[in-house]
């Protein structure tokens, strides 16, 4: 089934992709991408995810994740930054910003 903010009832979200913010209960979020923000439950606000699966355990606020799996790792900390695919940053950490070099493993 094809869903997108499947239990959704907060304002101000933009889902497009399989699932996307599909359990989000908080306002202003935008995820674009298979399971971006897919097992997001609760509150979480002002998230932007863009990228397969990225900030797909976020219940924090005023996250930024681009790139495949990016923030993946995230769940309650908020105001982080995440640039790059497989930059999964660290659970619950707050106010990091992490861009991936392409020639440096991960």
């Amino acid at each position: 089934m094809p869903v997108s903010l499947f239990v959704s009832d907060a304002g101000f979200n933009t889902a497009v992709g399989y699932q996307a913010l599909v359990y989000s209960e908080g306002p202003s979020n935008s995820a674009f991408g298979y399971l971006a923000m897919g097992n997001t439950m609760g509150a979480a606000a002002g998230n932007t995810a863009i990228g397969r699966e990225a900030l797909l355990n976020t219940t924090g606020n005023d996250n930024v994740a681009v790139g495949t799996g990016a923030g993946m790792s995230q769940d309650t900390g908020s105001g982080n930054v995440y640039i790059g695919s497989g930059i999964g940053g660290v659970a619950g950490e707050s106010n990091h910003t992490y861009v991936r070099n392409i020639d440096l493993p991960l």
